[in-house]
């Protein structure tokens, strides 16, 4: 997994709050606790924030490889109206990733590499992406996690995103990011990013569900999960989704596999099975408060300018 970690200061009607979060933190910590021998590459701050998500880490069995970290941990805010998340951002907008030899080699010696808030406007930073998952042993999946307040250059996001599906497997979008993707022309055609290598894309609507499109031209789909009178808020829905995918994936596409290299082709899955498990995933998700990770373990003062991740 490669991704951030964060704070999720998170403001309701009822008041403000803190929890441990981050995409690459959230997808990281949902595999370990789905049962796969995990690692995150993430810069994770040396403050007691930071410490807190070691221990979450570590307690779901997930090992950190450490990229240079801030000193202190980096925090978005979340409103919360209703139970549809929005962000603000604030300042530089993704730390950068060096990528060392230890990540190289966690990559190299995995069955799947999950990619999630990553900056794509970034062209060296798009270039290094590509050279590490360019060796093409483990699956490769990709999540490029579109938040609009973080988006300078839509045009060069879209260019360094189609490079980096010439080296996907499996792309993961929701219908929110192809809303922001399509830009003033409206949404973006799911269809055309199969043009730049992607097999599988992974498509989460919300309260209408999910899709599986492959570059076969095979499609299945799955209603969502849950009822919106249980639904507690969508906050990380979408990396529980994700989450439940691979390890529903990777239980069927490695059973007899023996060794790394060795997985099951992608076109030969059973996406409807491994749909049905991430829309529950989801659903589970949608029916607590915040992530998997839990709260921060001290009070989070806001002073109206977030940091960046």
């Amino acid at each position: 997994m490669i991704g951030n970690a964060l704070v999720d200061e998170i403001v309701t009607s009822r008041g403000r709050f803190a929890r441990l979060g981050g995409a690459g933190l959230n997808v990281a910590m949902l595999l370990g606790m789905g049962g796969v021998d995990a690692s995150l590459v993430a810069a994770v701050a040396g403050d007691e924030i930071g410490m807190a998500m070691r221990s979450a880490l570590s307690g779901s069995g997930v090992h950190l490889v450490e990229e240079e970290a801030p000193a202190v941990t980096a925090r978005a805010v979340v409103h919360l109206e209703g139970s549809q998340p929005s962000y603000e951002f604030g300042g530089r907008a993704y730390r950068s990733f060096a990528f060392s030899q230890e990540a190289a080699r966690a990559v190299a010696s995995s069955d799947a590499v999950v990619v999630n808030a990553f900056n794509y406007e970034d062209a060296a930073q798009a270039s290094s992406l590509r050279a590490l998952l360019g060796g093409g042993h483990p699956w490769r999946v990709l999540d490029p996690n579109v938040r609009p307040g973080l988006i300078r250059r839509l045009d060069l996001l879209i260019t360094n995103l189609k490079s980096l599906l010439e080296v996907t497997d499996i792309l993961k979008v929701s219908d929110e990011d192809l809303g922001v993707l399509g830009g003033s022309q409206g949404t973006y055609p799911v269809e055309r990013l199969f043009g730049s290598g992607a097999q599988v894309i992974f498509l989460t609507k919300g309260a209408q569900g999910g899709e599986i499109l492959t570059a076969a031209g095979s499609r299945f789909e799955a209603p969502a999960g849950v009822a919106s009178a249980e639904i507690v808020d969508t906050l990380g829905a979408g990396d529980a989704a994700l989450a439940g995918l691979v390890v529903s994936a990777l239980s069927e596409g490695t059973e007899d596999a023996g060794c790394v290299g060795r997985r099951r082709d992608l076109a030969e899955l059973d996406w409807q099975v491994h749909l049905e498990v991430a829309m529950e995933a989801a659903a589970d998700a949608c029916r607590q408060r915040g992530g998997p990770a839990g709260p921060a373990p001290a009070p989070v003062t806001s002073t109206g300018h977030p940091t960046s991740i």
